[in-house]
């Protein structure tokens, strides 16, 4: 299980067993780690064969993006600091900052999904003036597009499908599912007003 491994890429300094990965970074000896997760716990092992030290942490929490990253950081310290080594520095205040940027950028899409249906009015009254290609691609642009990338983002930023943010990190998936669903709600009105708008005035110009 420990050795019977291949190496994962030759930039990635460690090699995958049957469930255990070998490295030997950073430290100065061969590791042997296993990890785990589930939407409400992380859990690690080390084995440090030539030190004759194994460690077992668990921690009953799982924040996916920031609580992750940094309790991954902490598991390495604990090792760093049971070998002689200087432990990893995490700041005091950085698990709230990088909440903080995460909300901020929650926020910041979700007001760009709810824009456009407060702003309905005035598209409305500006159905009459421009390009009509100028207004269809917007259209689809800011209410296809969009929409499709905000569900795309987790795959493409953090390679971490949609069916994994839904169950691992509700706030995001809700943020992304609504402000999608919002914009799509947004292009059929202001499509339905362009069709209605049209045949207003093909009927004026009939007449």
């Amino acid at each position: 299980m420990f050795y019977e491994n291949v190496e994962v890429q030759a930039s990635i300094p460690y090699k995958y067993g049957m469930g255990w990965t070998l490295t030997n970074e950073p430290l100065k000896q061969p590791a042997l780690r296993h990890s785990g997760l589930v939407e409400t716990g992380m859990s690690t092992i080390y084995i440090l064969p030539e030190s004759e030290i194994a460690i077992a942490i668990a921690v009953n929490t799982n924040d996916y993006f920031v609580g992750k990253d940094m309790m991954d950081r902490i598991d390495w310290s604990i090792v760093f600091m049971l070998t002689g080594d200087k432990p990893n520095q995490i700041t005091a205040n950085e698990y709230v900052t990088r909440h903080f940027l995460y909300d901020l950028a929650y926020f910041v899409v979700f007001a760009i999904s709810v824009l456009p249906l407060y702003l309905i009015k005035f598209y409305k009254k500006r159905l009459t003036t421009g390009r009509l290609w100028v207004k269809i691609s917007l259209l689809v642009l800011l209410h296809l597009v969009l929409p499709i990338l905000l569900l795309l983002l987790p795959q493409m930023f953090f390679a971490t499908p949609l069916w994994v943010v839904m169950a691992f990190v509700p706030d995001m998936f809700t943020t992304i599912a609504v402000s999608a669903a919002l914009l799509f709600v947004g292009g059929i009105i202001k499509t339905l007003f362009l069709i209605a708008k049209r045949k207003k005035m093909q009927i004026f110009n009939f007449q």
